[in-house]
């Protein structure tokens, strides 16, 4: 029998909760008089300093010791540069929000509120001064180059279209080649000057000298994808990738990226490919739908590899119906506990009221408990579970899929708790990077500041595997780990489940 265990992680769920007045007051059409905008600021910046000292899960555990004096430095300096300049407000609260280096915590502009007018930090003479940078290639020189019959000559754009590019042998250097701009919307870059150098070629790939969009060069390596209509420039922090010309990529870009939709294709006889870009509660039912139409493919298919790189959370109970392909043994869960402010006992009670439908009865019921303990006990840690851990179990382990391997890079919020939770699986084995490390501090919800520009979210609970077992900001690192130098992540998995044998 599964049983529901953690509370919902509530990341993609977006409600209001008055500051302490009706929401509705904090949308009322603003009257036509002079507002006092240092005043209005200020209060913002209270407001939210009080929702970080009562309702934040992670406030605690983040001040504890000498760190206390530390935020007390930093918001006294923050309140000071918004009371000498309130359009300084976004720049200090972001800082702050910073300083927790959690990315459960936030503070957003609402979409239409006028943002502060600042001087920007590059002014056009800035920009002029960078295009002068770096050598420039002649019209005609590129043309000759595009015509060559080099190895990758031709023209090239970049993915997200600011740059096109053409690759040409080096004029000034015999066996190097250049990729030189001709078209940009980057206002620091101009047609002709030269944006990487291929210098050495290693085996498959090259060497590459790579100019930033501030002209700063960096150490890369450029290998080519699939036939070759693709290239990928890559170290260990930055990716670029470029796409020859007049290519059909379609199919290869989806093969690369995990798309923002639900799919569950094949990729061969032998293995099945499985994206979940997201486990928001409303997409549960998609998610189990998916599963029942290819239940008979997935029991009977050997291989299954799932794609959650950079899934955005959501609910835990999302994935439920999928452990049921990936259970070998119990999985045991350390829980949470919730900190029962009233701004957080409203909050989850809206959640709950939202989500009631798409959420199983073993759930409801684990939140209903727990903020009826929240209610006996305001203002203090509430722990639902009796004995601060679950161990769930099923009635039966499928003999298919055999083998499962799962891209974790980046799985964040219960994107991070599916991978925590797919692992005690023997069939299961994780590829790649770390997931994102967003799951100490968990189920947030959100309320207008005082002027109603801006909104905060929180999280409200902290996991009791804290302070011992820390994920935040580190992730579960995965069990064969590859960066960058993989450039068919998909390919990579399903080639290794496929060499395996019983």
């Amino acid at each position: 029998m599964h049983h529901s265990r953690r509370l919902i992680a509530f990341a993609a769920a977006l409600f209001c909760i008055a500051f302490g007045s009706q929401c509705a007051l904090a949308q009322e059409a603003v009257p036509s008089v002079a507002v006092d905008r240092r005043a209005e600021m200020l209060a913002d910046f209270e407001a939210f300093l009080d929702i970080l000292r009562t309702d934040y899960a992670g406030f605690e555990t983040k001040t504890a010791g000498d760190r206390g004096n530390e935020f007390e430095k930093l918001a006294a300096e923050a309140r000071s540069a918004i009371a000498d300049s309130p359009s300084l407000i976004d720049a200090q609260i972001d800082a702050l929000v910073a300083w927790f280096k959690d990315q459960h915590l936030s503070v957003k502009r609402v979409s239409g509120t006028p943002a502060p007018q600042t001087s920007p930090t590059n002014g056009s003479s800035d920009f002029d001064a960078l295009r002068e940078q770096g050598r420039m290639i002649a019209p005609e020189r590129v043309a000759e180059g595009l015509a060559d019959g080099q190895e990758l000559a031709g023209e090239w754009m970049t993915v997200d279209g600011v740059y096109t590019l053409a690759l040409i042998g080096d004029p000034q250097e015999n066996g190097q080649q250049i990729a030189v701009v001709r078209k940009t919307t980057s206002p620091a870059w101009a047609p002709g000057q030269v944006k990487f150098t291929l210098s050495q070629r290693v085996g498959d790939a090259w060497d590459v000298t790579y100019r930033m969009g501030d002209h700063s060069e960096r150490a890369m390596r450029l290998a080519k994808i699939g036939d070759g209509t693709m290239l990928k420039l890559y170290d260990e922090d930055v990716v670029v990738y470029l796409q020859r010309s007049g290519a059909n990529i379609k199919e290869l870009k989806s093969r690369l990226f995990n798309p923002q939709e639900f799919s569950l294709t094949r990729l061969s006889d032998e293995t099945l490919l499985l994206r979940l870009p997201n486990f928001f509660a409303e997409n549960r039912p998609v998610i189990e739908a998916m599963l029942a139409e290819h239940h008979e493919e997935l029991t009977y298919t050997e291989n299954l590899v799932i794609d959650v790189r950079y899934n955005n959370g959501g609910s835990d109970g999302s994935y439920s119906e999928l452990m049921r392909y990936l259970y070998t043994r119990p999985i045991y869960g350390i829980g949470v506990e919730f900190l029962g402010s009233q701004r957080n006992i409203a909050g989850l009670e809206a959640l709950l009221a939202k989500y009631r439908d798409s959420l199983d009865s073993d759930t409801v019921d684990y939140v209903e408990a727990m903020l009826a303990k929240a209610r006996s006990d305001p203002g203090e840690w509430v722990v639902p579970l009796e004995r601060g851990f679950t161990i769930d179990t099923r009635d039966e382990v499928l003999p298919f899929p055999k083998r499962i391997g799962i891209l974790t890079e980046g799985a964040g919020s219960s994107g991070d708790q599916f991978v925590i939770d797919a692992r005690f699986s023997s069939k299961v084995t994780t590829f790649g990077r770390p997931t994102a490390g967003v799951i100490d501090y968990s189920n947030v919800i959100e309320t207008p500041l005082p002027s109603g520009d801006f909104v905060a979210r929180w999280p409200t609970t902290r996991s009791l595997r804290l302070p011992e077992e820390p994920y935040d900001n580190i992730g579960v690192s995965p069990d064969i780990p590859f960066g960058h130098e993989v450039v068919d992540p998909i390919g990579y998995v399903q080639a290794w489940l496929e060499r395996q044998t019983d």
